[in-house]
């Protein structure tokens, strides 16, 4: 059997967790952080995943990694940004939100996605 690249292994992740199938993407990422940890995707994957199983404070952890290593990058700002909204950290999130903007993410796309509160 030929061996995935890099890539097609980030691509495979990404459709397990679209898909719903965890156990699959679990297994990937660990595949990919072994060989990759810091590839462009992997950290983003992860925090995904993590998002996905309703694990927020790891999803930030693994958000700000892929923040960091492309840093101009919108969607890991807005997801950033989203996560901070979720978790009640508005003034990160505003922050986030901004850089989000800025590096080129649709303002009022991204607006749209924010949770909103009914009291």
């Amino acid at each position: 059997m030929k061996a995935r690249s890099l890539e097609q292994e980030l691509e495979s992740i990404r459709n397990d967790l679209n898909s719903g199938d965890f156990p699959a993407a679990l297994t990937g990422l660990k595949r990919v952080m072994s060989i990759a940890p810091f590839a462009r995707g992997a950290q983003f994957l992860l925090g995904d995943y993590f998002w996905r199983r309703g694990q927020l404070g790891r999803a930030r952890t693994a958000m700000n990694w892929a923040a960091a290593s492309v840093p101009d990058e919108p969607e890991a700002w807005e997801n950033l940004a989203l996560l901070g909204s979720m978790r009640g950290e508005l003034v990160r999130s505003a922050i986030e939100y901004r850089r989000a903007v800025i590096n080129g993410a649709n303002a009022w796309g991204l607006l749209a996605k924010f949770p909103t509160s009914r009291q």
